[in-house]
């Protein structure tokens, strides 16, 4: 048996990608003992996942590079934070193994490419908001952490399903601006919420007819539940960096920046997401809801 960690420090999305990785990399080494080395906050979505034995929380980035030479395998997502850094400090010890969600450099072969959650059952039955079961629901995701992958017209959109008799769900952080025309609004926190808003949201997700966000965390956890989702692409692809699956469709700004996204600031003042039309994603809505 072999002591191999798998190095993930980044944003939601990225964490459960990493449930993606992880069952890949058991599958192929059922034998090793496999550490997930992740920030605290993100622990919620991935502590279930029977193929991770065990977790390491850091201090900091100086405390990973000290401890990461006492595995026998080292797995680094592709997209992780100071992936650069880690690879150099790191490449010494000729045990690294580069992993890439999409399969382009991949040092392993995914097998399984399944977004995957797995949740405490039990807990999501017991949380709080189960009056909404009957009624159709529609899940908005109005932010990211990247402003250019933010969408402006949430708002007239929500209008628009509220019109069609939809029941809308807002999922974001207190400092987002709120959807002022939802029929139900609760705007959670997000990655620093508690648990129990964490398997709050799951609840209303798993029950949802439609989940509209764009290339965020809980788009990723919306796939990985099984729930029909439209994903709005702008400053970002859906073959390099979205959620996939059967599940999933996806809408992409057709004045998107080629072949150099911006991904982090946009140079012409108008992001490239907001080139979708409102009509466009609720034509598209309505049709996935049928």
């Amino acid at each position: 048996m072999k002591n191999s960690c798998l190095v993930l420090l980044r944003t939601l999305g990225d964490v459960i990608l990493s449930n993606t990785l992880a069952k890949n990399i058991k599958d192929q080494f059922p034998e090793d003992r496999l550490t997930l080395i992740i920030e605290k906050q993100y622990i919620d979505f991935v502590e279930m996942n029977p193929c991770i034995d065990s977790f390491y929380v850091p201090k900091d980035w100086n405390d990973v590079l000290n401890n990461i030479s006492n595995f026998d395998k080292i797995y680094l997502a592709q997209q992780t934070n100071h992936t650069d850094t880690i690879w150099h400090q790191t490449e010494k010890y000729g045990n690294m193994h580069l992993l890439d969600y999409y399969a382009f450099r991949c040092r392993i072969e995914l097998k399984d490419r399944r977004l995957m959650l797995w949740y405490p059952e039990k807990e999501i039955k017991l949380a709080k908001g189960n009056d909404f079961i009957g009624k159709k629901i529609v899940c908005i995701q109005t932010t990211s952490g990247v402003p250019t992958k933010d969408w402006q017209y949430y708002n007239e959109l929500a209008i628009k399903l509220n019109q069609e008799g939809y029941y809308v769900w807002q999922i974001g952080f207190h400092k987002d601006k709120v959807i002022e025309n939802a029929e139900h609004l609760n705007c959670l926190s997000l990655s620093k919420g508690t648990s129990e808003d964490n398997y709050f949201i799951c609840n209303v997700l798993k029950n949802a007819d439609l989940y509209i966000g764009g290339d965020t965390g809980w788009s990723y956890i919306a796939g990985a539940i099984g729930t029909k989702c439209l994903i709005l692409q702008g400053s970002t692809s859906k073959i390099t960096s979205a959620p996939f699956g059967e599940n999933i469709t996806h809408i992409e700004s057709e004045k998107r920046c080629v072949p150099i996204p911006c991904h982090t600031n946009c140079r012409t003042g108008s992001p490239c997401i907001n080139a979708i039309s409102i009509d466009t994603v609720f034509e598209k809505a309505k049709e996935l809801i049928r």
